[in-house]
């Protein structure tokens, strides 16, 4: 079966902080299962019903499946938000304001590791389909959503989770420790950067220093099923 083009488009690498470490064409990312970002907008109209997506077949993640989100892989020199609606316009030809919903970590049953951002996108007016990357688009309500669960990919299924549930984010603040395996970490400070991100700066018992944005923090700490966490929080 052939590829689509979005195989060999350069994505983003990132390590466990959700810091940019290099790129590498989707189809490599995908093959060694390495980490990455990825976008999720979900559309919903004033009947409160959602806009989903069935795959093209030749999609290298799960083709033919449902996606109740659009969005994708964040590409190399994007921002999150600039690669959401960049795929919304892309992929259902809608531009509009999105807001910004949560941030979560999760591995795809595929081996995929991803720092994922939802994005909500209220919108009454006509969807235009990418033909090569989309076979179909319909509205669900969520008892449609609720009976297509097992042809849904698993991560668009955290997202709607997110929206659906929206679970408190780990709170966090100066003096908090922070249980990774057997090293325990403390933040130190959190202060706001020059793009107005909230960071938080780590250290160790040897002194090592860290500095992440407090939503990256956030995502990987324990907090319930849909994140799979590198810290455990004592205190």
């Amino acid at each position: 079966m052939p590829e689509l083009p979005s195989a060999d488009e350069s994505v983003l690498l990132v390590d466990a902080w959700n810091r940019p470490i290099g790129d590498c064409s989707r189809r490599i990312m995908r093959r060694h299962m390495l980490r990455h970002r990825a976008t999720y907008v979900l559309v919903i109209d004033s009947q409160q019903r959602l806009c989903v997506q069935k795959r093209s077949g030749q999609k290298d993640y799960c083709p033919g499946w449902w996606d109740l989100a659009a969005g994708g892989v964040v590409n190399v020199g994007e921002s999150y938000r600039l690669s959401a609606e960049r795929e919304l316009q892309e992929e259902l030809g809608i531009s509009a304001p999105i807001q910004f919903l949560r941030e979560f970590f999760t591995f795809g049953e595929d081996g995929g590791r991803a720092f994922g951002q939802v994005f909500v996108c209220p919108w009454q007016g006509d969807i235009h389909r990418q033909a090569e990357e989309i076979d179909a688009v319909e509205w669900w309500t969520a008892a449609d959503v609720s009976r297509q669960r097992a042809s849904i990919t698993p991560d668009s299924w955290l997202a709607w989770q997110i929206y659906r549930q929206q679970p408190p984010s780990v709170s966090v603040s100066v003096g908090q420790r922070l249980q990774c395996q057997q090293q325990l970490w403390q933040i130190q400070a959190m202060f706001t950067d020059l793009q107005g991100e909230s960071m938080a700066v780590l250290s160790d018992s040897k002194g090592r220093c860290e500095t992440i944005a407090v939503t990256t923090l956030q995502a990987i700490c324990r907090d319930g099923d849909t994140l799979m966490p590198m810290f455990a929080t004592v205190t």
